[in-house]
């Protein structure tokens, strides 16, 4: 965890510094050694919530890009179940930012439990997914817009990384640690076709800073190509 409370303060870990766990309470110890990155642990070493992985810098560096209250907010069910979102906007989109391999019972138990959700994925993790998700794509549409930039069809299931978020209901954004461009694969229409969008890597920010009500009021001519 990047925060934990501190005498009634959400607090960023240091070392010698003790706190108390944002979701269940329970007290955390401050992790301050020089190989993982720094962050809070549970004392008793059980996670409360089962969702929650160790972070990367890259995981971290997602997360700065928002303001700190956004940043780690719990979200607790009617039966109290509570999560973590890594950022959950001012306009309560989540934006869950997965860096390792997830299981699909999970993925799928994310898209119920947050309403309205966005996946930003690590496209590194396996040295095949860049070669074959660009070898994929089949360009259709420029696009002149603040936002989104080039529209591609992808022309063939020999994409591993397609292949696993392929049937997911929520937006998902590749960052394939190119500077200024991210890719948005778009729910899939009712004939399976799948439509994957070029956007800036800012602009995507930038969207969720600014005062639109929502994400889908931008994503929306993508969302109708994509249906079509």
């Amino acid at each position: 965890m990047k925060f934990a409370m501190v005498n009634g303060e959400r607090k960023e870990p240091a070392p010698g510094l003790l706190g108390s766990c944002t979701g269940c309470g329970s007290p955390t110890i401050a992790k301050c050694g020089n190989i993982k990155i720094h962050h809070w642990a549970h004392k008793s070493k059980l996670e409360c919530d089962p969702w929650w992985k160790n972070e990367t810098e890259w995981h971290r560096n997602w997360k700065k890009q928002f303001p700190e209250a956004w940043q780690e907010v719990v979200n607790k069910a009617e039966n109290g179940v509570f999560h973590r979102a890594d950022v959950k906007t001012d306009k309560n989109w989540v934006l869950e930012i997965q860096y390792s391999a997830i299981n699909p019972a999970e993925r799928t138990s994310r898209n119920d439990f947050y309403e309205k959700l966005v996946w930003i994925v690590n496209g590194l993790r396996r040295k095949r997914d860049p070669v074959q998700f660009f070898h994929s794509l089949k360009l259709v549409k420029t696009i002149e817009d603040k936002v989104f930039k080039k529209a591609f069809d992808v022309i063939s299931d020999k994409n591993a990384l397609l292949q696993d978020w392929r049937n997911d209901k929520a937006p998902v954004f590749f960052d394939f640690n190119v500077p200024d461009v991210i890719w948005c694969l778009l729910p899939r229409n009712g004939e399976g076709k799948a439509v994957v969008a070029e956007i800036g890597r800012q602009a995507f920010i930038d969207l969720h800073l600014s005062n639109s009500s929502s994400p889908i009021d931008i994503f929306g001519e993508l969302f109708e190509f994509a249906a079509t």
